[in-house]
């Protein structure tokens, strides 16, 4: 049977609040070989009806497709006000676009247009579109200036992507954009020479004190009573739905019997990220989301899944704190083979973490050919997903 694999990339505001996601998938043929389109729509309508809510978190998810598959996706989406289709360009749309507008019309589609050019015989879609996403990262300012002078006339949006560094993001808004999408959030060319802020030392030593291997289970609970808020906080999550614990948990140290001293450590680390104020709440969701996912994944390479979640935790430490992640681990008594991977990219937990940010960027090329089988890999991202909404902190703006 194909597999598939799926990743949500999400859009910004000028606030670099999330709007919503483009969901993109691709698909891996079987052990005979062959792919075919049923269960193509098969697995994406099991995987709507099943777990739209997890994958939107609340926001607006647009399902990246081709002119082939659009007719059956509109159907998909029609019931589902949080669903959208990002409708990629090819030519064959040309003569097919006052159809596909009258009918995304008809049922009340949210639709995006990928990679179109700006032609009459296209206007049809332009007219019905809510976002046009344009090639930030590769179009000159004067060119993204040009289209949002032609996208006034429509209802429109303009999104620029591909959006890398933050001189592209710079550029893009000084343009007027509203709506940015890439991976300048934790590109580190804005901040390869700033020093720690002081404001910031009381949550790094916070993790710090929760990564030494010498904490005893009564210095970790006696850290957590200490801080009524926290502790708060800890007996909220634990009683969540998402433990299914039939008995309600009344104090810190039963919390830590029903769940173990590793989860409850795990999710302290978490909180504490949550204090270093980052500038998008997005970057503690994407930590978070690489974070289980590489202790999922840990096992099958051979690895202690304990490190592999400090180290996606902490895969995103320096855009977090916009700070050169060499002196963030100064502070921090991580072992050698962490600092290794966080630091000079090198040694087996690298290799798994390039593993997760190639799965989550959607360069598909670089993980099908894996030690990890890839329906491990998606059911892992899928997993991280529902696990990172359930403990995300209800009181972090995003």
């Amino acid at each position: 049977m194909d597999e598939l694999l799926l990743t949500r990339q999400p859009v910004f505001d000028t606030r670099l609040q999330v709007v919503g996601y483009l969901l993109e998938h691709h698909f891996i043929a079987g052990m005979d070989n062959a792919t075919t389109a049923g269960n193509h729509q098969s697995q994406i309508t099991a995987l709507i009806e099943t777990g739209l809510e997890y994958l939107t978190a609340e926001h607006r998810i647009f399902i990246a497709t081709t002119h082939a598959d659009i007719e059956w996706l509109m159907e998909l989406c029609a019931p589902h006000p949080q669903l959208g289709i990002a409708l990629e360009y090819s030519p064959d749309l040309d003569p097919e676009a006052s159809y596909l507008a009258r009918l995304s019309a008809q049922r009340g589609i949210n639709l995006a247009l990928l990679k179109f050019p700006y032609t009459p015989s296209l206007f049809p879609l332009f007219l019905q579109a809510e976002i046009v996403i344009i090639p930030g990262g590769t179009t000159s300012p004067s060119e993204l200036g040009a289209w949002l002078q032609r996208l006034q006339g429509y209802p429109a949006r303009g999104c620029a992507s591909g959006l890398d560094t933050q001189a592209d993001f710079d550029a893009a808004k000084q343009a007027g954009f509203e709506l940015f999408q890439g991976q300048f959030l934790s590109h580190s060319d804005s901040w390869s020479n700033r020093k720690i802020p002081p404001s910031l030392m009381a949550p790094l030593a916070l993790l710090a004190q929760l990564q030494n291997p010498e904490i005893a289970v009564k210095d970790i609970e006696d850290l957590v009573k200490a801080d009524a808020a926290l502790s708060y906080r800890v007996l909220r999550w634990v009683n969540s739905a998402y433990y299914g614990i039939e008995i309600e948990i009344e104090s810190i140290s039963h919390a830590i019997v029903y769940l173990g001293v590793d989860q409850l450590r795990n999710w302290l680390g978490l909180m504490a990220l949550s204090g270093l104020k980052p500038i998008s709440a997005e970057l503690l969701d994407m930590a978070a989301i690489r974070a289980r996912m590489a202790e999922v994944l840990a096992p099958l390479l051979g690895l202690n899944p304990g490190k592999a979640f400090t180290l996606g935790l902490f895969s995103l430490l320096d855009a977090i704190i916009q700070a050169p992640i060499r002196e963030i681990l100064v502070s921090l008594p991580l072992s050698k083979d962490l600092k290794a991977a966080l630091e000079e990219g090198t040694g087996p937990y690298a290799r798994l973490l390039s593993l997760i940010k190639n799965y989550e960027q959607g360069h598909w090329s670089q993980v099908v050919n894996t030690p990890v089988p890839a329906a491990q890999l998606g059911e892992a991202y899928l997993q991280a997903i529902e696990w990172t909404n359930a403990h995300r902190l209800s009181d972090t703006p995003r």
